[in-house]
Protein backbone atom coordinates (compact mmCIF):
# COMPACT_ATOMS: atom_id res chain seq x y z
CA UNK A 1 0.00 0.00 0.00
CA UNK A 2 1.18 3.52 -1.14
CA UNK A 3 0.76 6.70 1.35
CA UNK A 4 0.41 10.41 0.16
CA UNK A 5 3.69 11.34 -0.79
CA UNK A 6 3.75 13.47 2.14
CA UNK A 7 3.66 11.25 4.60
CA UNK A 8 7.27 10.56 2.95
CA UNK A 9 7.95 14.16 3.61
CA UNK A 10 7.47 13.80 7.57
CA UNK A 11 8.97 10.04 7.42
CA UNK A 12 11.90 11.48 5.97
CA UNK A 13 11.95 14.50 8.99
CA UNK A 14 11.86 11.93 11.49
CA UNK A 15 13.45 13.44 14.86
CA UNK A 16 14.17 10.12 17.01
CA UNK A 17 17.02 9.61 18.62
CA UNK A 18 17.52 6.07 18.52
CA UNK A 19 21.26 5.12 18.58
CA UNK A 20 22.20 8.05 20.84
CA UNK A 21 24.25 7.90 23.66
CA UNK A 22 22.44 6.87 26.47
CA UNK A 23 25.15 7.68 29.19
CA UNK A 24 25.66 11.58 28.79
CA UNK A 25 28.05 13.78 26.91
CA UNK A 26 31.02 11.54 25.12
CA UNK A 27 33.47 14.36 24.46
CA UNK A 28 36.67 14.64 25.82
CA UNK A 29 37.54 17.31 28.14
CA UNK A 30 39.43 18.80 25.60
CA UNK A 31 39.31 22.90 25.03
CA UNK A 32 40.30 22.36 21.30
CA UNK A 33 40.13 26.17 19.55
CA UNK A 34 40.89 28.61 22.04
CA UNK A 35 38.81 31.43 19.86
CA UNK A 36 38.09 34.71 21.67
CA UNK A 37 33.68 34.37 22.66
CA UNK A 38 33.35 36.82 25.75
CA UNK A 39 29.50 35.66 25.56
CA UNK A 40 27.80 32.36 24.08
CA UNK A 41 23.98 33.09 24.35
CA UNK A 42 20.92 30.98 23.29
CA UNK A 43 18.09 33.09 22.90
CA UNK A 44 19.58 35.50 24.78
CA UNK A 45 19.36 33.24 28.13
CA UNK A 46 22.91 33.13 29.80
CA UNK A 47 24.59 30.46 30.92
CA UNK A 48 24.46 29.66 34.25
CA UNK A 49 20.68 31.61 34.30
CA UNK A 50 17.94 29.67 36.58
CA UNK A 51 14.50 28.70 35.11
CA UNK A 52 13.18 31.97 36.54
CA UNK A 53 15.78 34.23 35.23
CA UNK A 54 15.44 32.60 31.99
CA UNK A 55 11.59 33.05 31.08
CA UNK A 56 12.10 36.48 31.66
CA UNK A 57 15.20 37.41 29.75
CA UNK A 58 14.09 35.05 27.01
CA UNK A 59 13.57 36.48 23.63
CA UNK A 60 11.41 34.19 21.36
CA UNK A 61 11.15 33.84 17.96
CA UNK A 62 8.16 34.78 16.19
CA UNK A 63 5.93 31.41 15.71
CA UNK A 64 7.61 29.96 18.65
CA UNK A 65 5.03 28.06 21.40
CA UNK A 66 5.70 26.05 24.97
CA UNK A 67 5.71 22.90 24.00
CA UNK A 68 7.05 21.22 27.71
CA UNK A 69 8.00 23.05 30.87
CA UNK A 70 9.21 21.31 34.18
CA UNK A 71 11.69 22.37 36.25
CA UNK A 72 14.81 20.88 34.69
CA UNK A 73 13.40 21.40 30.35
CA UNK A 74 11.82 23.53 28.76
CA UNK A 75 10.97 23.23 24.85
CA UNK A 76 9.47 25.26 22.29
CA UNK A 77 8.59 24.79 18.81
CA UNK A 78 8.21 26.65 15.92
CA UNK A 79 10.24 29.46 14.89
CA UNK A 80 13.42 30.25 12.71
CA UNK A 81 17.18 29.63 12.87
CA UNK A 82 19.27 31.80 10.80
CA UNK A 83 17.20 31.08 7.48
CA UNK A 84 15.43 28.08 8.34
CA UNK A 85 12.47 26.57 9.59
CA UNK A 86 12.49 24.89 13.79
CA UNK A 87 11.03 21.32 14.50
CA UNK A 88 11.93 22.67 18.49
CA UNK A 89 14.14 24.20 20.95
CA UNK A 90 15.38 22.12 24.04
CA UNK A 91 16.97 25.01 27.11
CA UNK A 92 17.98 22.37 29.80
CA UNK A 93 18.69 23.23 33.32
CA UNK A 94 20.16 19.59 34.74
CA UNK A 95 21.40 21.43 38.05
CA UNK A 96 19.06 24.00 38.61
CA UNK A 97 20.89 26.23 35.68
CA UNK A 98 20.89 26.91 32.40
CA UNK A 99 23.55 24.04 30.66
CA UNK A 100 22.74 23.48 27.54
CA UNK A 101 20.32 24.69 24.21
CA UNK A 102 20.35 22.68 21.43
CA UNK A 103 18.30 23.95 18.51
CA UNK A 104 16.53 20.48 15.81
CA UNK A 105 16.62 22.65 12.54
CA UNK A 106 13.38 21.22 9.90
CA UNK A 107 15.45 19.47 6.89
CA UNK A 108 14.41 20.20 3.71
CA UNK A 109 13.66 17.64 1.38
CA UNK A 110 13.80 17.62 -2.05
CA UNK A 111 17.19 18.51 -4.60
CA UNK A 112 18.32 21.63 -6.19
CA UNK A 113 18.91 23.19 -9.24
CA UNK A 114 21.92 21.49 -9.41
CA UNK A 115 20.92 18.22 -8.20
CA UNK A 116 22.58 18.17 -4.76
CA UNK A 117 20.38 17.24 -2.18
CA UNK A 118 18.82 20.31 -0.44
CA UNK A 119 19.65 18.96 3.04
CA UNK A 120 23.38 18.49 2.36
CA UNK A 121 23.73 21.93 0.85
CA UNK A 122 21.60 22.81 4.49
CA UNK A 123 24.42 21.40 6.16
CA UNK A 124 27.47 22.76 4.79
CA UNK A 125 25.57 26.11 5.13
CA UNK A 126 25.75 25.59 8.97
CA UNK A 127 29.29 24.17 8.84
CA UNK A 128 30.74 27.27 6.45
CA UNK A 129 29.53 29.61 8.62
CA UNK A 130 30.43 27.83 11.62
CA UNK A 131 34.06 27.28 10.76
CA UNK A 132 34.58 30.88 9.72
CA UNK A 133 33.56 32.20 13.32
CA UNK A 134 35.12 29.33 15.09
CA UNK A 135 37.83 27.56 13.38
CA UNK A 136 38.29 24.32 11.88
CA UNK A 137 36.46 22.08 14.51
CA UNK A 138 36.92 18.50 15.35
CA UNK A 139 34.48 16.14 13.25
CA UNK A 140 33.49 12.60 12.38
CA UNK A 141 31.55 10.70 10.16
CA UNK A 142 30.10 6.70 11.27
CA UNK A 143 27.73 5.98 7.88
CA UNK A 144 24.71 7.40 9.82
CA UNK A 145 26.11 10.56 11.42
CA UNK A 146 27.85 13.50 10.67
CA UNK A 147 29.02 15.88 13.20
CA UNK A 148 31.34 18.51 14.05
CA UNK A 149 32.61 20.32 17.03
CA UNK A 150 34.06 23.47 18.50
CA UNK A 151 35.37 23.99 21.78
CA UNK A 152 37.02 26.69 23.63
CA UNK A 153 38.08 27.94 26.97
CA UNK A 154 35.93 30.78 28.43
CA UNK A 155 36.19 33.02 31.22
CA UNK A 156 33.29 33.70 33.97
CA UNK A 157 33.53 37.58 33.93
CA UNK A 158 32.18 37.70 37.21
CA UNK A 159 33.72 34.60 39.18
CA UNK A 160 36.65 33.97 36.91
CA UNK A 161 35.95 30.48 36.66
CA UNK A 162 37.08 28.97 33.12
CA UNK A 163 34.80 26.59 31.18
CA UNK A 164 34.45 24.72 28.60
CA UNK A 165 32.19 25.92 25.78
CA UNK A 166 31.06 23.37 23.36
CA UNK A 167 29.27 24.00 19.92
CA UNK A 168 28.29 20.80 18.25
CA UNK A 169 26.97 20.65 14.52
CA UNK A 170 25.04 17.51 13.88
CA UNK A 171 23.52 15.62 11.18
CA UNK A 172 21.85 12.13 11.19
CA UNK A 173 20.38 10.80 8.12
CA UNK A 174 18.94 6.82 9.60
CA UNK A 175 16.49 8.58 11.13
CA UNK A 176 16.69 11.80 10.09
CA UNK A 177 17.69 14.62 12.43
CA UNK A 178 19.78 18.00 11.96
CA UNK A 179 20.58 19.94 15.11
CA UNK A 180 22.82 22.64 16.54
CA UNK A 181 23.67 22.23 20.50
CA UNK A 182 25.52 24.84 22.51
CA UNK A 183 26.67 23.61 26.45
CA UNK A 184 28.72 24.81 28.88
CA UNK A 185 30.69 22.61 31.43
CA UNK A 186 33.59 22.89 34.18
CA UNK A 187 37.48 22.61 33.19
CA UNK A 188 39.63 19.75 34.64
CA UNK A 189 42.99 20.91 36.20
CA UNK A 190 44.86 19.03 33.27
CA UNK A 191 43.95 18.74 29.26
CA UNK A 192 45.11 16.77 26.68
CA UNK A 193 46.20 17.80 23.53
CA UNK A 194 43.85 18.22 20.41
CA UNK A 195 46.04 15.59 18.59
CA UNK A 196 45.83 13.02 21.53
CA UNK A 197 42.24 13.25 21.38
CA UNK A 198 41.54 13.10 18.17
CA UNK A 199 43.29 9.79 17.92
CA UNK A 200 43.93 8.25 20.95
CA UNK A 201 46.63 5.38 20.95
CA UNK A 202 46.54 2.34 23.34
CA UNK A 203 48.59 -0.52 23.98
CA UNK A 204 47.04 -3.75 25.18
CA UNK A 205 49.78 -5.04 28.20
CA UNK A 206 51.42 -8.33 27.14
CA UNK A 207 51.71 -11.16 29.89
CA UNK A 208 55.48 -10.03 30.24
CA UNK A 209 54.10 -6.94 31.65
CA UNK A 210 55.31 -6.77 34.91
CA UNK A 211 52.78 -4.49 36.87
CA UNK A 212 49.74 -5.82 34.78
CA UNK A 213 51.30 -9.49 35.97
CA UNK A 214 51.16 -8.08 39.26
CA UNK A 215 47.86 -6.46 39.34
CA UNK A 216 46.10 -10.03 38.61
CA UNK A 217 48.26 -12.14 40.76
CA UNK A 218 47.31 -9.30 43.88
CA UNK A 219 43.38 -9.38 43.30
CA UNK A 220 42.98 -13.10 42.05
CA UNK A 221 40.22 -13.71 43.60
CA UNK A 222 39.13 -9.93 43.62
CA UNK A 223 38.25 -10.50 39.42
CA UNK A 224 34.93 -11.54 38.54
CA UNK A 225 33.13 -13.69 35.87
CA UNK A 226 29.49 -13.26 35.51
CA UNK A 227 27.82 -15.68 33.43
CA UNK A 228 24.24 -16.61 32.31
CA UNK A 229 21.93 -18.34 29.63
CA UNK A 230 21.81 -14.66 28.09
CA UNK A 231 25.33 -13.53 28.18
CA UNK A 232 28.53 -13.10 29.84
CA UNK A 233 30.19 -10.00 31.56
CA UNK A 234 32.44 -9.21 34.05
CA UNK A 235 32.64 -7.36 37.60
CA UNK A 236 34.85 -7.15 40.70
CA UNK A 237 35.45 -7.31 44.32
CA UNK A 238 36.01 -3.78 46.04
CA UNK A 239 35.32 -2.10 49.23
CA UNK A 240 33.51 1.00 49.96
CA UNK A 241 32.20 2.21 53.36
CA UNK A 242 33.90 -0.91 55.77
CA UNK A 243 32.03 -3.46 53.41
CA UNK A 244 33.12 -5.74 50.79
CA UNK A 245 31.13 -5.87 47.25
CA UNK A 246 30.89 -7.30 44.17
CA UNK A 247 30.61 -4.58 41.58
CA UNK A 248 29.09 -4.82 37.64
CA UNK A 249 27.14 -2.54 35.37
CA UNK A 250 23.52 -2.37 35.54
CA UNK A 251 22.94 -3.01 32.31
CA UNK A 252 24.80 -6.45 32.86
CA UNK A 253 23.12 -7.52 35.99
CA UNK A 254 19.81 -6.33 34.16
CA UNK A 255 20.86 -8.38 30.91
CA UNK A 256 22.08 -11.18 32.29
CA UNK A 257 19.68 -12.65 34.64
CA UNK A 258 19.92 -15.62 37.20
CA UNK A 259 23.73 -15.19 36.66
CA UNK A 260 26.40 -16.52 38.34
CA UNK A 261 29.47 -15.58 39.39
CA UNK A 262 33.07 -17.14 39.55
CA UNK A 263 36.03 -16.12 40.63
CA UNK A 264 39.59 -16.15 38.04
CA UNK A 265 39.99 -19.96 39.20
CA UNK A 266 36.62 -20.95 39.17
CA UNK A 267 35.42 -20.87 42.96
CA UNK A 268 31.69 -19.35 43.28
CA UNK A 269 31.14 -16.19 44.49
CA UNK A 270 28.00 -16.41 47.32
CA UNK A 271 26.47 -12.35 46.63
CA UNK A 272 24.33 -10.96 49.20
CA UNK A 273 21.96 -7.75 49.10
CA UNK A 274 22.14 -6.31 46.05
CA UNK A 275 21.60 -2.20 45.32
CA UNK A 276 21.77 -0.08 41.87
CA UNK A 277 23.13 3.54 41.88
CA UNK A 278 21.19 6.57 41.68
CA UNK A 279 22.70 8.42 37.98
CA UNK A 280 25.06 5.73 37.07
CA UNK A 281 25.04 2.69 35.11
CA UNK A 282 26.72 0.25 38.27
CA UNK A 283 25.46 -1.95 40.85
CA UNK A 284 26.73 -4.32 43.21
CA UNK A 285 26.35 -6.87 45.72
CA UNK A 286 27.16 -7.15 49.32
CA UNK A 287 30.08 -9.67 50.19
CA UNK A 288 31.19 -10.93 52.99
CA UNK A 289 34.35 -9.95 55.17
CA UNK A 290 37.67 -11.13 54.10
CA UNK A 291 40.05 -11.72 50.99
CA UNK A 292 41.87 -9.07 49.24
CA UNK A 293 39.40 -6.45 47.71
CA UNK A 294 40.31 -3.63 45.48
CA UNK A 295 40.41 -0.22 46.86
CA UNK A 296 38.08 2.55 45.40
CA UNK A 297 39.72 6.06 45.22
CA UNK A 298 37.90 8.78 46.17
CA UNK A 299 37.85 12.64 45.14
CA UNK A 300 38.73 11.58 40.96
CA UNK A 301 39.05 15.02 40.13
CA UNK A 302 41.55 15.96 42.59
CA UNK A 303 43.89 12.60 42.28
CA UNK A 304 43.74 12.09 38.91
CA UNK A 305 45.05 13.79 35.54
CA UNK A 306 44.67 13.07 31.80
CA UNK A 307 47.06 11.18 30.56
CA UNK A 308 47.64 9.41 33.35
CA UNK A 309 47.88 5.45 33.36
CA UNK A 310 45.34 3.20 33.77
CA UNK A 311 44.61 -0.61 33.46
CA UNK A 312 41.17 -2.38 32.49
CA UNK A 313 40.65 -6.28 34.11
CA UNK A 314 38.10 -8.08 32.50
CA UNK A 315 36.45 -11.00 30.84
CA UNK A 316 37.21 -9.68 27.35
CA UNK A 317 34.40 -11.10 24.76
CA UNK A 318 33.17 -13.32 27.53
CA UNK A 319 35.57 -15.79 26.74
CA UNK A 320 36.54 -16.70 30.10
CA UNK A 321 39.42 -15.59 30.53
CA UNK A 322 41.15 -12.33 32.36
CA UNK A 323 43.09 -9.25 30.22
CA UNK A 324 44.69 -6.85 30.79
CA UNK A 325 44.51 -4.06 28.96
CA UNK A 326 46.71 -0.65 29.36
CA UNK A 327 46.00 3.11 28.68
CA UNK A 328 45.32 6.18 29.23
CA UNK A 329 42.78 9.01 31.08
CA UNK A 330 41.44 10.80 28.20
CA UNK A 331 38.59 12.60 29.62
CA UNK A 332 36.72 13.47 32.88
CA UNK A 333 33.42 14.41 33.58
CA UNK A 334 30.99 14.61 36.29
CA UNK A 335 30.08 10.74 36.50
CA UNK A 336 32.53 9.66 33.82
CA UNK A 337 36.00 8.52 32.80
CA UNK A 338 36.79 8.40 29.11
CA UNK A 339 39.80 5.84 28.17
CA UNK A 340 41.91 4.92 25.25
CA UNK A 341 42.52 1.20 27.03
CA UNK A 342 41.07 -0.98 24.15
CA UNK A 343 38.19 -2.81 26.48
CA UNK A 344 35.82 -5.00 24.08
CA UNK A 345 32.59 -6.39 24.55
CA UNK A 346 32.67 -8.67 27.72
CA UNK A 347 34.44 -6.07 29.27
CA UNK A 348 31.24 -4.58 30.56
CA UNK A 349 31.41 -3.97 34.21
CA UNK A 350 35.24 -4.93 34.94
CA UNK A 351 37.36 -2.27 37.15
CA UNK A 352 39.44 0.79 35.55
CA UNK A 353 42.18 1.20 37.64
CA UNK A 354 44.62 4.32 38.28
CA UNK A 355 48.07 2.84 37.79
CA UNK A 356 49.54 5.34 39.81
CA UNK A 357 47.72 4.57 42.96
CA UNK A 358 46.44 1.16 42.21
CA UNK A 359 42.45 2.30 42.81
CA UNK A 360 40.04 1.59 41.05
CA UNK A 361 38.51 5.17 39.72
CA UNK A 362 35.37 3.48 37.61
CA UNK A 363 33.55 1.07 35.84
CA UNK A 364 33.98 -0.32 32.16
CA UNK A 365 31.27 0.80 30.53
CA UNK A 366 30.83 1.89 26.83
CA UNK A 367 32.24 1.99 23.66
CA UNK A 368 31.57 3.75 20.04
CA UNK A 369 33.34 3.38 16.75
CA UNK A 370 33.07 5.59 14.18
CA UNK A 371 34.42 4.29 10.75
CA UNK A 372 33.71 7.46 8.59
CA UNK A 373 35.27 10.35 7.71
CA UNK A 374 32.68 13.76 8.69
CA UNK A 375 34.15 15.46 5.51
CA UNK A 376 34.16 13.16 2.70
CA UNK A 377 32.43 10.20 4.18
CA UNK A 378 34.82 7.60 2.86
CA UNK A 379 35.66 4.86 4.84
CA UNK A 380 38.79 5.88 7.59
CA UNK A 381 41.84 3.43 7.57
CA UNK A 382 41.85 3.60 11.23
CA UNK A 383 38.54 3.49 12.94
CA UNK A 384 38.40 5.73 16.21
CA UNK A 385 37.37 4.42 19.00
CA UNK A 386 36.10 6.07 21.97
CA UNK A 387 35.78 4.18 25.92
CA UNK A 388 33.71 4.97 28.60
CA UNK A 389 33.43 3.84 31.89
CA UNK A 390 31.12 5.20 35.08
CA UNK A 391 32.98 6.87 38.46
CA UNK A 392 32.00 5.17 41.48
CA UNK A 393 33.45 8.29 43.82
CA UNK A 394 30.32 10.28 41.96
CA UNK A 395 27.87 8.04 43.37
CA UNK A 396 25.86 9.61 46.09
CA UNK A 397 22.84 7.45 46.61
CA UNK A 398 22.21 3.24 46.48
CA UNK A 399 18.55 1.92 45.90
CA UNK A 400 18.37 -1.61 47.46
CA UNK A 401 17.00 -4.24 44.87
CA UNK A 402 14.52 -6.64 44.84
CA UNK A 403 15.54 -9.26 42.31
CA UNK A 404 11.82 -10.35 41.36
CA UNK A 405 10.95 -6.74 40.47
CA UNK A 406 13.94 -5.68 39.33
CA UNK A 407 13.72 -8.75 36.53
CA UNK A 408 10.30 -7.76 35.97
CA UNK A 409 10.86 -4.16 35.23
CA UNK A 410 13.82 -5.01 32.98
CA UNK A 411 11.52 -6.69 31.11
CA UNK A 412 9.18 -3.82 31.02
CA UNK A 413 12.00 -1.87 29.54
CA UNK A 414 12.80 -3.96 27.02
CA UNK A 415 9.11 -4.23 25.67
CA UNK A 416 9.61 -0.32 25.45
CA UNK A 417 12.97 0.12 23.71
CA UNK A 418 11.60 -3.01 21.25
CA UNK A 419 8.54 -1.19 20.39
CA UNK A 420 10.14 2.41 19.90
CA UNK A 421 12.75 0.63 17.33
CA UNK A 422 9.71 -0.96 15.73
CA UNK A 423 8.26 2.28 15.42
CA UNK A 424 11.42 3.86 14.39
CA UNK A 425 11.62 1.39 11.47
CA UNK A 426 8.10 1.45 10.28
CA UNK A 427 8.57 5.35 9.36
CA UNK A 428 12.34 3.99 7.88
CA UNK A 429 10.11 1.75 5.93
CA UNK A 430 8.25 4.06 4.74
CA UNK A 431 10.72 6.71 3.95
CA UNK A 432 12.20 4.37 1.22
CA UNK A 433 9.50 4.93 -1.29
CA UNK A 434 6.60 5.98 0.77
CA UNK A 435 5.17 1.94 0.51
CA UNK A 436 5.26 -0.42 3.53
CA UNK A 437 6.62 -3.73 3.20
CA UNK A 438 4.33 -6.43 3.97
CA UNK A 439 4.80 -8.78 6.99
CA UNK A 440 8.06 -7.01 7.74
CA UNK A 441 6.55 -5.15 10.96
CA UNK A 442 5.42 -8.13 13.73
CA UNK A 443 5.67 -6.55 16.70
CA UNK A 444 2.04 -7.51 18.55
CA UNK A 445 1.49 -4.14 19.39
CA UNK A 446 1.21 -2.41 16.15
CA UNK A 447 0.99 -5.71 13.85
CA UNK A 448 -2.72 -6.93 13.90
CA UNK A 449 -3.77 -2.57 12.58
CA UNK A 450 -0.98 -2.74 9.90
CA UNK A 451 -2.00 -6.14 8.54
CA UNK A 452 -5.73 -4.82 8.65
CA UNK A 453 -5.13 -1.59 7.48
CA UNK A 454 -3.43 -2.90 4.56
CA UNK A 455 -6.24 -5.30 4.06
CA UNK A 456 -8.70 -2.03 4.00
CA UNK A 457 -5.94 -0.16 1.89
CA UNK A 458 -6.45 -2.96 -0.83
CA UNK A 459 -10.34 -2.61 -1.54
CA UNK A 460 -11.92 0.14 -3.96
CA UNK A 461 -13.00 3.26 -2.16
CA UNK A 462 -13.14 6.88 -2.87
CA UNK A 463 -10.58 9.20 -2.41
CA UNK A 464 -11.97 10.63 1.04
CA UNK A 465 -12.83 6.79 2.27
CA UNK A 466 -8.93 5.49 1.38
CA UNK A 467 -7.29 9.22 3.09
CA UNK A 468 -10.01 8.56 6.31
CA UNK A 469 -8.60 4.98 6.48
CA UNK A 470 -5.17 6.54 6.09
CA UNK A 471 -6.27 9.16 9.10
CA UNK A 472 -7.63 6.55 11.51
CA UNK A 473 -4.68 3.71 11.08
CA UNK A 474 -1.81 6.99 11.89
CA UNK A 475 -3.98 8.31 14.49
CA UNK A 476 -3.41 4.68 16.16
CA UNK A 477 -0.01 4.56 16.15
CA UNK A 478 0.31 8.23 17.61
CA UNK A 479 -1.56 6.92 20.23
CA UNK A 480 0.30 3.51 20.30
CA UNK A 481 3.36 5.82 20.80
CA UNK A 482 1.81 6.76 24.56
CA UNK A 483 0.13 4.12 25.64
CA UNK A 484 2.70 1.62 26.65
CA UNK A 485 4.90 4.73 28.86
CA UNK A 486 1.68 5.67 30.70
CA UNK A 487 1.06 2.01 31.92
CA UNK A 488 4.53 1.39 32.47
CA UNK A 489 5.71 4.05 34.26
CA UNK A 490 3.71 4.03 37.51
CA UNK A 491 5.76 0.31 38.04
CA UNK A 492 9.24 1.81 37.71
CA UNK A 493 10.82 2.13 41.15
CA UNK A 494 14.77 2.03 40.13
CA UNK A 495 15.85 5.19 38.87
CA UNK A 496 17.96 3.49 36.33
CA UNK A 497 14.83 2.05 34.66
CA UNK A 498 13.09 5.62 34.97
CA UNK A 499 16.26 7.60 33.27
CA UNK A 500 15.75 5.08 30.31
CA UNK A 501 11.41 5.07 30.00
CA UNK A 502 12.30 8.63 30.18
CA UNK A 503 15.08 8.54 27.27
CA UNK A 504 12.19 6.83 25.45
CA UNK A 505 9.55 8.89 26.49
CA UNK A 506 11.42 12.09 24.68
CA UNK A 507 12.15 9.09 21.46
CA UNK A 508 8.26 8.42 21.44
CA UNK A 509 7.73 12.05 21.49
CA UNK A 510 9.24 12.62 18.55
CA UNK A 511 7.69 9.97 16.46
CA UNK A 512 4.24 11.14 17.90
CA UNK A 513 5.19 14.04 16.62
CA UNK A 514 5.97 13.07 12.96
CA UNK A 515 2.26 10.92 13.09
CA UNK A 516 0.67 14.17 14.21
CA UNK A 517 1.85 16.14 11.71
CA UNK A 518 0.67 13.13 8.94
CA UNK A 519 -2.40 13.19 10.23
CA UNK A 520 -3.34 17.06 9.43
CA UNK A 521 -2.01 16.94 6.10
CA UNK A 522 -4.25 14.40 5.37
CA UNK A 523 -6.72 16.26 6.85
CA UNK A 524 -5.47 19.66 4.57
CA UNK A 525 -6.23 16.50 1.59
CA UNK A 526 -9.42 15.76 1.82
Amino acid sequence: MKLPAVILLYSLALCGARGADPFGTKEPVNPGNSASMSKIEFLNVPWNATLAEAKRVMVRPEGTNTKEETPDRIVLTGGTFETHAVERWELEFPDGHFRRGTVYVVIPYGKSKDGSLLRNKQYDDYLKRLTDKYGKGTGFGDGKHSQTTWEMTVADPRSGQKDIVSILLSYSWEPYVFKIEYSRRAQTSAQPSPAAAAQPVAVASTPGDPISRDLVKTYRNSLVFVTGADGSGSGFVAMTGGANFLFTNAHVAAGIRGAGFKTLDGTAVQVGAPSIAVGHDIFRMQLGPGGKPMEIMLGVDENVTIDDEVVVLGNAEGAGVINTIKGKIVGIGPNLVEVDAPFQPGNSGSPIIHLKTGKVIGVATYLSIKKYDQATKEVLKTPVVRRFGYRLDSVKVWQPVNWPAFYAQAAEMERVETLTGDLDNFLIDLAKDSRVTTGAHTNPAIKTQIDRWQGDSKRRQSPRDAAAVDQNFIAFLKVVCRTDLTATQPRLTYDYFQRQLAEQSRDRGFIADIFDKIIKEIQKAR
